[in-house]
């Protein structure tokens, strides 16, 4: 979950879509679950200004799957 983490960072953690097909989890439970992860001290390997932008990436991700989706206002 990390790796996949870290590989989708520069992207913005990943589409719903990539996560489902490599987890069988949902945007929410997947970012919910690696937070849990993130929580934690950094593995070796990964520096502690990349695991900030993680920890961020992880917390605006749950916060937009929380949101209700936006709707056209210039639709009839």
């Amino acid at each position: 979950m990390l790796a996949f983490a870290l590989r989708w960072l520069p992207f913005g953690g990943g589409d719903p879509e990539d996560i489902w097909i490599a987890f069988g989890l949902s945007e929410r439970v997947y970012f919910h679950r690696l937070q849990m992860l993130l929580d934690g001290e950094p593995p070796p390997g990964i520096d502690d200004s990349t695991w900030l932008r993680m920890k961020r990436s992880c917390s605006e991700r749950l916060i937009a799957s929380t949101r209700p989706p936006a709707t056209d206002l210039h639709q009839p």
